[in-house]
């Protein structure tokens, strides 16, 4: 019988604080959650070159429940300060994002197909288990790029459960 290997992923809560986010809508058919980032895009560029980003640039997946406020699902961006005046790139938009909390996920790399094992992975996580729940509508679920050094890192909205 051969046996399965699992890498571990590491989870912890994160208190995102109001913010904003610079986007670029992408079309939802070129992209899904396992396929790779487009890195190498000229929006990838333009979001790199934003010097008051937070952090490097995300995808973004709405949830179902704003997805007619936004009309879109999927996009590409970085989040900057609240009080962030700056410019908005030609084709980008500004909005401004709610605090919450936010299970991150990072997990070891993967090559090929094997990346479909991960968002498979954070699916089936049940936050129950540690005093929350998934709460989609509260923001969006942003993935940085995989790079070999720290695996996937992927982050979802959660809340604490109520007694």
């Amino acid at each position: 019988m051969s046996e399965k290997k699992y890498n571990p992923i590491f989870v912890q809560v994160i208190n995102f604080p109001r913010r904003k986010l610079i986007f670029k809508r992408v079309a939802d058919e070129l992209h899904s959650f396992e396929s790779a980032l487009p890195t190498n895009s000229k929006e990838w560029d333009i979001l790199l070159s934003i010097k008051e980003a937070l952090y490097e640039p995300i995808e973004i997946w709405w949830p179902q429940s704003r997805i007619t406020a936004y009309a879109f699902c999927h996009a590409l961006g970085v989040e900057v300060l609240a009080r962030y005046n700056g410019i908005t790139p030609m084709g980008f938009e500004l909005i401004e994002l709610p605090p919450c909390q936010m299970a991150v996920f990072q997990g070891d790399f993967k090559h090929g197909n094997e990346n479909v094992d991960f968002p498979k992975r954070i699916n089936n996580y049940n936050p129950a288990l540690y005093g929350f729940k998934w709460t989609d509508e509260d923001a969006p679920i942003i993935r940085l790029a995989p790079v070999k050094y720290r695996g996937h890192i992927v982050a979802r909205p959660v809340q604490p459960l109520m007694d």
